[in-house]
């Protein structure tokens, strides 16, 4: 789905930036922005739950801004002078229910399909159009905002002066509507995994893993696992879980095979994918190396979705369960750079090889 302009048939007279505007009512095929916030008129009302057609409505918002004398952006028409006031708004329609044949249902539930089969990641997206607006240079969900509107975005993003924030170095990504929940609580899967040489590209995948909560029960309002206060109550007090627990859960839920058979192979495959895709952007160093932690969602079939990958990971321990895995993986990756480097047949601790590429060393 595109991150597309909020209003593309908006009024031009506007006392007020775009972003001081905020739609106060929705016809049945658009969102209007075109009125003054301090107006004390009230919007024109529609009757309860009418049902009207596409056709319809449009009809009768085009006859309502021809009695006002203002035209759209793109219309064709005449806008009004420029000091004229902006209308109140078009008619209101969010009681308003369309009323689609039986012929117009069977050709949205075929598009639909064809859209499934084409775009793997439409079941998870929702229908709000949320994007997630992010800083390359923060975590812990600092600096992250979330739109529906491109307007917002480039807002924001351009009027950012502080060092770690400027122009280009911000990530924009959908906002995953329709996660699977724990306890009615969205969290994010943090997987590590180690590149000990660029060319020819070799990728070690580490066994565990732990899971980050947010603190509250799941809703588009709110989102970053540090953003929201409290604390539900039936999840561990430190908001942590180890891939172990994870498993279990999803056993006690009937994915008994999730782990195995689409878990783990859909996370390297992502990881294996982004890396390829990066390779030629990175310069490798002989002798070098770099722990990486990547950050997962899951669609509610288990499906993984990468959203982020982080260089240089923090490995601070915040809980009994990553005070221990945090040792265990620096351990077992001064294994890997330092005996393994020596001796190839010794222990790699629960570091495992998923990817290297053959024949292209010294290119």
């Amino acid at each position: 789905m595109p991150l597309s302009p909020r209003h593309p048939q908006q009024v031009q007279h506007l006392h007020r930036p775009p972003s001081c505007w905020r739609p106060r009512c929705r016809s049945a095929g658009c969102s209007w922005t075109g009125w003054s916030t301090g107006t004390s008129t009230a919007p024109p009302r529609c009757s309860p739950s009418p049902t009207l057609t596409g056709t319809a409505c449009c009809r009768s918002t085009t006859a309502w801004f021809s009695a006002r004398g203002v035209g759209w952006v793109g219309g064709g028409t005449q806008h009004g002078s420029a000091g004229a006031e902006p209308p109140v708004s078009p008619p209101c329609s969010e009681q308003a229910r369309l009323a689609p044949s039986v012929l117009q249902r069977e050709k949205c539930r075929a598009l639909l399909q064809q859209l499934q089969a084409r775009l793997p990641q439409l079941r998870m997206e929702g229908v709000r159009n949320l994007w997630i607006l992010k800083p390359g240079a923060e975590s812990r969900g600092r600096g992250i905002t979330c739109s529906a509107w491109l307007e917002e975005v480039l807002e924001l993003a351009g009027k950012c002066t502080a060092p770690s924030l400027q122009p280009g170095q911000w990530v924009v990504e959908k906002y995953v509507e329709q996660p699977l929940l724990i306890l009615g609580n969205k969290f994010v899967l943090r997987q590590w995994f180690l590149v000990t040489d660029w060319n020819p590209l070799t990728i070690w995948f580490y066994r565990d893993s732990y899971v980050r909560f947010c603190s509250r029960p799941f809703s588009l309002h709110r989102s970053g696992w540090r953003l929201s206060g409290g604390r539900h109550s039936k999840l561990p007090r430190d908001l942590i879980w180890s891939s172990q627990q994870f498993q279990l859960y999803l056993q006690r839920a009937g994915h008994t095979e999730a782990w195995e058979k689409l878990i783990m192979p859909g996370m390297r495959e992502a990881v294996v994918a982004a890396l390829r895709g990066a390779q030629e952007l990175v310069e490798g160093r002989k002798g070098s190396f770099e722990l990486y932690g990547a950050d997962f969602m899951f669609r509610e079939d288990c499906q993984p979705w990468l959203l982020e990958i982080n260089a240089g990971p923090s490995l601070e321990p915040c809980s009994a369960v990553t005070q221990r895995l945090c040792a265990a993986v620096l351990c077992d990756t001064l294994r890997m750079v330092l005996d393994h480097r020596e001796n190839p047949g010794c222990s790699t601790g629960a570091f495992e090889l998923i990817y290297t590429e053959v024949g292209l060393g010294g290119l």
